[in-house]
C-alpha cells in the first residue's frame, strides 16, 4: 500500500493569502468607490451652496449640505459678532420650531462652542458630554453625544463655526468625516464671501439711490426739515438700526436735535438739546466715530449713555456717530444707534455712513445756497418793481390827476363834478400802488401748495415726534387755485387723523397730478378699528364729490390705514 498523501502546507498558506488579498482588494475597491461617491456629494454641495447669492439662504444650504453630507442628526452654524469672540448668529438643522422655542434663548459661545471660538481648529469627541469645557444641555435640549466641529473662514478672517452631533448610524465622526467637513467650510466660506460681497454692492447701490433722491429733493427747494427726517429715517432703514438722530446748530451754537426716527418717546426728542460737550468737539474735530459697549463694561461713554437716553434704551450695543460738515461749515452730526445684538451691522453701515453724511451736506448746503440766491433775485425783482411803479406809474397818475383837476376849473359843473369823481378814483389807484410797494418790501412770505403742505408736515412732526415721508409726482403748478384750498384740507385732516387715531410710527403723504389731483396718506398704525363716523372724513368726502371726484379710508396689510383722495384736473 501506498502511504497517505500528506497536505501541502506551502500550497495552503499560498491559497490563504491570495484569499487575504482579494479581501483586501474588495475592501480597498469598495472605499474608493464610497470615497468617489462622497467626492461626488461634497462636489454637488458646494454647487449647491455656491448657486445664491442671499447670504441666510447660503448659509442655511451650507449647513443642510453638512449634515447631508456626514449623515448627521443634529447641525448648527454659529455666526461671530464684530468681536469675533461670541455667537451673533445660530442656525439650527434637526430641531423643530416647538423645539427651539422650549429651550429658549439659543448659546453664544460657551463651553465647547466656545473652545472651538477659541481655538479654530477641526474637533472630534465621541462625547460631548464627557469634554471638560462641556456645561451640559439646557432643560428641554435634546440628548447628543458625539460632535465634530471645523471653522468656516472667509479669507483670513473666521466667519463663524459649523457643529454636528449624533451620526445617524450611531457611529462617531471619523478622520473622513472632518475631511469632508473642512472642504466643505472652505467652499462655504468662498460662497460666504459671494454673497456678502453681493450685499455690499447692493447695500451701496441702495445708499446712491437715497443720496439722489434726497440731493434732488433739497435742491428742488422743499422743506429742508422735512429732507432732514428723510434722510434719518432712510439712513436708519439701510443701517438696520434701533434709533437715528440729526442734530443741527440752532441760532446760539448749541446742537439741537432736529430730525429722529426710533426714539421711544418721540415728541420729547425733536428740540432736544445734547447735553454733553464732546458732540461740539466731535463736530469740530469732524471725525466719523463708532462706538462699542460689550456686555459688563461697567463705563459707558458719555455719548453713547446720551444716545441711550434720548432712545429710551438702557444701553446700545453699537453707537455711530459721523460729522456733517462742508468745507468751514459745521452743518450738525448723524447719529444711528444699534441693539447690543447689532454691532456687526453697525461695522458694515460706517463704511457707508459716513460717504452718505458728506454728500447729503454738500446737498444741504447747495440748497441753502440756492435758496439765498433765488431769495436775493426775488427780492431785487421785487425793489425793481417798485422802483417803477413809484417813479414811473405813480408820477404819470398823479400828472394825468393834476391836469384833470386844472381842466375842471374851465368847464360846466356837471363835467367838473365827473371829472372830480375820476380825480378821486386816481386818487384811490395811487393810495393802493402805495400799499403793493410797501408789500413788496415787507418778509417774503415762502407760499405756494408745495411750502404749505410742508409746512403742515412739518407741524405734525413737533407733535408725532417723527417727520413722515412727503413726496410730489408731476407738476404742482397744475394746481388750479380754487383745488389748492381743498387739498390742504385733505392732508390737515388726514394727518391730524393719523395723530389722533393711529397711534403709528411712521406715515407717508404723498400729491401727486400724473393722473388727475390724487392725495394719499398712509401709516403704519393699528388700522381703522370699530367704524366710526367722523365729520372732518365726511367733508373730505364732500369736497371729493363737489369736484366729480371720489374719496376712499381703506385698511393696509399688515398694519395701518391708507387715505385717498383723488380729483380730476380741468
Amino acid at each position: 500500500m501506498s502511504a497517505p498523501l500528506e497536505p501541502d502546507h506551502s500550497q495552503l498558506g499560498v491559497g490563504l493569502d491570495i484569499e487575504d488579498l482579494l479581501d483586501e482588494i474588495r475592501r480597498r475597491a469598495a472605499g474608493a468607490t464610497q470615497a468617489q461617491e462622497r467626492l461626488g456629494q461634497l462636489l454637488s454641495a458646494v454647487v449647491a451652496i455656491s448657486s445664491d447669492l442671499e447670504l441666510p439662504a447660503v448659509l442655511a444650504k451650507v449647513l443642510h449640505s453638512a449634515c447631508e453630507l456626514l449623515g448627521a442628526r443634529y447641525g448648527a452654524l454659529g455666526v461671530l459678532d464684530a468681536t469675533g469672540r461670541q455667537l451673533a448668529d445660530f442656525i439650527t438643522h434637526g430641531l423643530t420650531a416647538e423645539q427651539r422655542e422650549r429651550i429658549g434663548d439659543l448659546p453664544h459661545g460657551g463651553g465647547v462652542l466656545g473652545l472651538l471660538i477659541r481655538d479654530p481648529q477641526t474637533m472630534r469627541l465621541d462625547d460631548i458630554r464627557d469634554h471638560p469645557e462641556s456645561v451640559g444641555f439646557p432643560p428641554h435640549h435634546p440628548p447628543m453625544r458625539t460632535f465634530i466641529g471645523a471653522s468656516v473662514r472667509v479669507r483670513d478672517t473666521v466667519f463663524g463655526n459649523l457643529y454636528l452631533c449624533d451620526r445617524n448610524d450611531g457611529q462617531p465622526f471619523d478622520e473622513a468625516d472632518g475631511t469632508v467637513l473642512e472642504g466643505l467650510a472652505a467652499a462655504a466660506g468662498i460662497a460666504i464671501e459671494n454673497a456678502q460681497l453681493f450685499d455690499r454692492a447692493r447695500g451701496r447701490q441702495q445708499w446712491a439711490e437715497v443720496m439722489a433722491e434726497l440731493t434732488q429733493t433739497l435742491l428742488e427747494g422743499r422743506n429742508e426739515a422735512a429732507a432732514l427726517g428723510r434722510m434719518v429715517k432712510h439712513a436708519r432703514e439701510l443701517g438696520g438700526a434701533h434709533l437715528g438722530l440729526l442734530a443741527v446748530r440752532d441760532e446760539t451754537g448749541r446742537l439741537v436735535v432736529r430730525a429722529q426716527t426710533g426714539a421711544e418717546h418721540g415728541r420729547e426728542v425733536l428740540g432736544a438739546r445734547l447735553m454733553s460737550p464732546r458732540w461740539t468737539i466731535l463736530l469740530k474735530e469732524r471725525v466719523p466715530l463708532l462706538l462699542m459697549t460689550m456686555p459688563g463694561d461697567r463705563h459707558v461713554g458719555e455719548l453713547a449713555a446720551e444716545l441711550a437716553r434720548l432712545g429710551g434704551a438702557q444701553e446700545f450695543g453699537a453707537c455711530a456717530i459721523v460729522p456733517i460738515t462742508v468745507g468751514e461749515v459745521e452743518v450738525g452730526l448723524i447719529a444711528l444707534a444699534w441693539t447690543t445684538d447689532g454691532r456687526g451691522e453697525a461695522t458694515q453701515t460706517m463704511d457707508l455712513l459716513t460717504p452718505f453724511a458728506e454728500q447729503m451736506g454738500l446737498a444741504i448746503e447747495a440748497a441753502r445756497a440756492q435758496r439765498q440766491r433765488s431769495r436775493a433775485q426775488l427780492l431785487e425783482d421785487r425793489d425793481r418793481i417798485a422802483r417803477d411803479m413809484h417813479d414811473h406809474v405813480i408820477q404819470r397818475l398823479f400828472a394825468a390827476g393834476l391836469s384833470l383837476q386844472a381842466a375842471g376849473r374851465h368847464v360846466e359843473p356837471v363835467v367838473r363834478e365827473r371829472l372830480e369823481g375820476v380825480v378821486d378814483e386816481l386818487d384811490t389807484a395811487v393810495k393802493t400802488l402805495r400799499e403793493a410797494i410797501f408789500e413788496l418790501h415787507q418778509h417774503l412770505p415762502e407760499g405756494g401748495l408745495g411750502p404749505e403742505i410742508e409746512s403742515l408736515v412739518e407741524q405734525f412732526a413737533e407733535h408725532a415726534g417723527y417727520v413722515p415721508d412727503l413726496a410730489f409726482e408731476g407738476m404742482l403748478s397744475e394746481v388750479p387755485p380754487h383745488l389748492e384750498h381743498d387739498v390742504v384740507a385733505v392732508v390737515r385732516e388726514g394727518l391730524s387723523n393719523v395723530a389722533r387715531h393711529s397711534r403709528a410710527s411712521d406715515a407717508q403723504v404723498r400729491v401727486s397730478t400724473s393722473d388727475g389731483l390724487v392725495v394719499t396718506i398712509q401709516d403704519n398704525g393699528v388700522g381703522l378699528g370699530e367704524p366710526v363716523r367722523r365729520s372732518g372724513l365726511g367733508n373730505l368726502d364732500g369736497r371729493a364729490a363737489a369736484h366729480g371726484g371720489s374719496f376712499a379710508l381703506v385698511a393696509r396689510e399688515p398694519t395701518g390705514t391708507l387715505l385717498r383722495w383723488r380729483v380730476p384736473l380741468p
